[in-house]
């Protein structure tokens, strides 16, 4: 304040400082969770095309073979 004397700052309960806690606990395994599905993802999708090349090499190779 303009007087020189500060505001009183509202002090935090421990039940705050808890709930702060879990709060950044629950955020935390949320990007660790994302993280891991988005490698899940990937990975899926890599060996989705790998499957698919070698499908496209297995179909060529074959039809080569009959012309």
């Amino acid at each position: 304040a303009e007087d020189g004397i500060r505001d009183v700052e509202r002090s935090r309960g421990l039940g705050d400082v808890y709930k702060r806690q879990v709060n950044v606990h629950i955020l935390k395994q949320l990007r660790a969770l994302k993280l891991l599905l988005n490698i899940f993802i990937q990975s899926k999708k890599q060996k989705s095309l790998k499957q698919t090349m070698i499908l496209n090499q297995t179909l060529f190779q074959s039809h080569s073979t009959f012309m």
